[in-house]
């Protein structure tokens, strides 16, 4: 089930994301890149949906 979030502040969500990738080591960044995207394509197709939706798939990818 999607978790989207009407009305979610975009800016502060993608911070989150943005400062995750800068922080991973740089063999990681790539993927986080990805996750970025995706959260960006959600945003703009109208369905918002919050960083904690997409992290998780990041740790799961490095066994974090």
């Amino acid at each position: 089930m999607r978790d989207i979030q009407p009305g979610m502040n975009v800016e502060k969500q993608r911070r989150k994301l943005t400062v995750l990738h800068d922080e991973a080591p740089p063999w990681h960044r790539a993927y986080i890149r990805t996750l970025i995207d995706a959260f960006d394509t959600e945003v703009a197709a109208g369905r918002p949906t919050p960083a904690r939706a997409f992290i998780p798939m990041y740790h799961e990818e490095f066994g974090l």
